[in-house]
């Protein structure tokens, strides 16, 4: 059986010289890959397989050493970073839980796992995980 799920995201991005440079997948298929110079918005209908499990990917990529700059002492002068603004499933928000289950939402870069929060600052992945049927994994994973 087949269901179907609509998931919005809201991007946006802090930058002095070079807009960070974005792409978005759900469920293995590319939704958004684009430099985000301001607020952007997605929404796409996405059919899953009932009992299938899935992933949304949120994915900062091509940033170089150029694009931040760094004082004497090592703080961060100027940067380029990619912010997640609000993330909905079926309009369920799941925005401010992106901290909470490291197994379910993660920042993959450098090679391991970080905690997710709504900011990308180096090249890798913001990865939410979800499974179908969508309601059933919304009642025992938000809120």
């Amino acid at each position: 059986m087949l269901e179907t799920i609509k998931i919005d995201v809201t991007l946006n991005s802090e930058y002095q010289t070079t807009p960070p440079k974005a792409k978005v997948l759900v469920a293995g298929k590319e939704i958004f890959r684009q430099r985000v110079t301001g607020p952007v918005s997605l929404s796409e209908e996405v059919t899953i397989e009932d009992g299938s499990h899935n992933q949304l990917i949120i994915e900062l990529f091509r940033k170089t050493d150029d694009d931040t700059t760094i004082d004497e002492e090592g703080n961060i002068i100027e940067d380029s970073t990619l912010l997640i603004e609000s993330i909905t499933i079926d309009d369920v928000d799941i925005t401010k839980e992106l901290s909470e289950d490291q197994n379910l939402f993660y920042y993959e870069h450098s090679g391991q796992r970080h905690q997710l929060y709504n900011t990308l600052g180096v090249n890798g992945q913001a990865v939410i995980n979800f499974s179908s049927p969508i309601y059933v994994w919304l009642l025992e994973n938000i809120g």
